[in-house]
């Protein structure tokens, strides 16, 4: 099984305000990330989407269209608590859940 968790809990502190829900082409900043991924994971039968996030509005939007979404209270605190919350999100984790990439062949090789 292939996860896809999408960490959509910044804080956005340098921003001044939540980054996240931000207009950008006419849709939440977030909504851009989200909707590739959603359309990745709709091709693949042995692929689950994970939203994560602090934020009520991405839950309760996320919620609404079906993709499952966890809420991270502890996000604040930094990116590793959102990637613990994450990982903790897929439940028991077996053999062939782990990513792995194929080996690649160096562009040098003849």
């Amino acid at each position: 099984m292939i996860h896809i968790l999408y960490l959509a809990a910044g804080q956005s502190r340098r921003y001044g305000s939540n980054k996240l829900l931000s207009l950008r082409d006419g849709k939440c900043l977030y909504r851009h990330g989200l909707d590739t991924l959603r359309l990745a994971a709709a091709h693949r039968p042995d692929c689950t989407l994970t939203v994560i996030t602090c934020w009520d509005e991405i839950r309760t939007e996320t919620q609404r269209e079906g993709i499952r979404c966890v809420l991270c209270p502890d996000s604040h605190r930094g990116i590793s608590c959102t990637i613990r919350c994450a990982v903790a999100s897929c439940g028991e984790l077996g053999e062939g859940d782990y990513g792995e990439q194929p080996p690649r062949k160096s562009i040098f090789s003849h």
